[in-house]
C-alpha cells in the first residue's frame, strides 16, 4: 500500500516540477536577454608582432602623415599625438571573401592634397576580390572599386617598393603596375583603369622630375616591356619606354625605384643585397652618405656616393652609357 501512494505522488507531482523547471529556464533565457542587450565597447588587442610589414609611407609634403601596408594584416595609419598605429580596414568582413582584401599590395599618396589615399588590394589572386580603395579623409572611410587586374599581396616580392603612384602634377592620374598584367592607367581618380600596352610584368613603379616641359612626370619601373626585361623610363605618360640599363648593368631583381621629384633624370633602385642609382650627366648630382655593409661596390664607378632608399644603402654606379635612358 506505500509504494502504491508514492507512485501516485511521484505521478501527481510531475507536473508541478515540470513548471518550476520551465519557470527556472525562462528566467535564464531572460537573464541572458539582457546581457546580449548591453552596449560594448569594442577595441583591437595590442598584438607587438606577427605577419610582415612590407611597406611604409610618408607623404613627400605633409609632416606626421604616415602608413603602412602588411601582406595579410590590414594597413595602418600612424597616430602622431599617441605614437601609435590605427588600423584601417577593421571593416572588412567574411561576407563573398572581402576579408582577404585585407592583404595590401600597394599605397600611394597624392603630393598635392595629404587626404588622398589609394591603395590595391587582395592576396588570394583570381577569382577572389581585388579592389582599389579610395579614400579622402586619411582612411576614415574607403570608397572601393574592384579592380580589373589581380593583386597577391602575401606571395613573393611582397616587400617590393610600391607598385602605385599618383602624378604629382594632376593628382586625377594615377599609375599602377601588376605582377602580372602589366601597368595600367587612371585619369579619374582612381574609378577606373585602363591597361597601357607592351608591358607584361612590374616590380615597381616610381615617378620623378623631367626637364623636358612636357608637363608629365617620368614613369620609372623595374620589369618586363615588350618582352625584355630592364629597368624603363617614359616621358609621355606611357606611350613610349626606353631601358635604362643594358645587359652588362641588370643589378640582381630590382625591387624598389624612384625618381627624384626636384632633380631631373635621377633615378634611385634598390635590389636584394644590391643598389644602383643614376644620376644626372650633365651635372652629376649625387647624394653624399656614409657606406653601409648593403652597399656593393660597382666595378666601373668605385666611389663612395651612396643612397638610401626605402631602408637600403648602396653605390651610386654612373655610367656614360646609361645617362637616364637619354642619348649620349
Amino acid at each position: 500500500m506505500y509504494s502504491f501512494k508514492l507512485r501516485k505522488c511521484v505521478n501527481e507531482c510531475r507536473p508541478i516540477g515540470a513548471l518550476r523547471l520551465s519557470f527556472l529556464m525562462l528566467a535564464g533565457l531572460l537573464a541572458v536577454h539582457s546581457v546580449e542587450a548591453q552596449t560594448y565597447n569594442l577595441k583591437s588587442v595590442v598584438i607587438k608582432g606577427g605577419g610582415f610589414v612590407t611597406g611604409i609611407i610618408q607623404h613627400p609634403n605633409a609632416a606626421g602623415v604616415m602608413y603602412c601596408r602588411t601582406d595579410i594584416g590590414g594597413a595602418y595609419r600612424w597616430n602622431p599625438t599617441n605614437d601609435s598605429w590605427i588600423q584601417l580596414l577593421n571593416v572588412l568582413g567574411p561576407a563573398n571573401d572581402e576579408w582577404s582584401l585585407a592583404g595590401i599590395e600597394s599605397i600611394a599618396l597624392d603630393p598635392q592634397d595629404a587626404n588622398r589615399l589609394y591603395m590595391t588590394c587582395g592576396w588570394l589572386g583570381d577569382n577572389r576580390p581585388n579592389a582599389v580603395m579610395i579614400s579622402t579623409n586619411q582612411g576614415a572611410s574607403f570608397t572601393r572599386v574592384n579592380a580589373p587586374f589581380t593583386m597577391q599581396a602575401n606571395n613573393d616580392g611582397r616587400g617590393n617598393g610600391e607598385r602605385l603612384a599618383v602624378d604629382p602634377n594632376l593628382g586625377s592620374i594615377l599609375f599602377n603596375g601588376t605582377r602580372l598584367d602589366g601597368l595600367w592607367k587612371s585619369v579619374n581618380y582612381g574609378a577606373s583603369f585602363t591597361k597601357l600596352p607592351g608591358i607584361q610584368n612590374v616590380s615597381c613603379v616610381g615617378l620623378g622630375w623631367t626637364a623636358s616641359g612636357s608637363g608629365y612626370p617620368v614613369i620609372y619601373l623595374a620589369g618586363q616591356v615588350n618582352n625584355t626585361w630592364g629597368i624603363f623610363r617614359s616621358e609621355n605618360q606611357g606611350t613610349n619606354w626606353i631601358r635604362i640599363n643594358d645587359d652588362q648593368h641588370q643589378y640582381g631583381l630590382i625591387s624598389q625605384i624612384t625618381g627624384d621629384p626636384r632633380i631631373a633624370d635621377f633615378l634611385a633602385g634598390g635590389s636584394h643585397g644590391l643598389a644602383v642609382a643614376i644620376a644626372n650627366e650633365q651635372t652629376h648630382q649625387r647624394p653624399r652618405h656614409e657606406l653601409g655593409q648593403r652597399a656593393r661596390l660597382d666595378a666601373d664607378q668605385p666611389d663612395d656616393s651612396a643612397v638610401e632608399l626605402n631602408g637600403r644603402l648602396g653605390i651610386l654606379p654612373v655610367g656614360a652609357a646609361l645617362n637616364c635612358g637619354r642619348e649620349a
